[in-house]
């Protein structure tokens, strides 16, 4: 799909694997438990959604913006992002193993128990999500952390 908006739709349940959007823009949108594994992102735009329990497993982004969008337990295992920012996101117990973050920015999200830390490589993110990213990265490094 190339050059759409969509606005105040409800795609959730669908399932959209290996789909291609390109210079689109997705708004106020309800879209848990969707599903576009393998699918590619170009020039996108998503604001205010919606995207719990989404699986977006080995997507490609590219120039991709997302902003206030609920990605609470979210999978984004094997996924690519270049020139991403998630501005003010909930990215809560959202998983990223294996996948690429290098380059994207996270202001003013929330990052509590995200998994696949090692993906975060490259990435910027804010002084008060050092320790949700750490926690993660120690994981992935088999660092533990006790109580003493």
């Amino acid at each position: 799909m190339d050059n759409t908006i969509f606005e105040r739709c409800d795609f959730s349940g669908v399932v959209a694997d290996s789909i291609d959007i390109v210079q689109s823009e997705l708004r106020d949108c309800r879209m848990d438990a969707f599903s576009a594994n393998g699918g590619r992102w170009h020039d996108v735009a998503i604001e205010r959604c919606t995207m719990r329990d989404v699986s977006l497993r080995g997507t490609t982004w590219q120039h991709a913006e997302f902003a206030e969008v609920m990605f609470a337990r979210a999978d984004f295992t094997n996924a690519t992002f270049e020139h991403a920012c998630f501005e003010r996101c909930d990215l809560t117990e959202a998983q990223f193993w294996h996948a690429s973050l290098g380059g994207a920015s996270f202001p003013g999200s929330r990052l509590d128990a995200v998994r696949g830390g090692l993906a975060f490589r490259g990435a910027r993110i804010d002084l008060t999500q050092v320790t949700d990213v750490a926690l993660t990265v120690f994981e992935g490094l088999e660092i533990v952390v006790v109580e003493e």
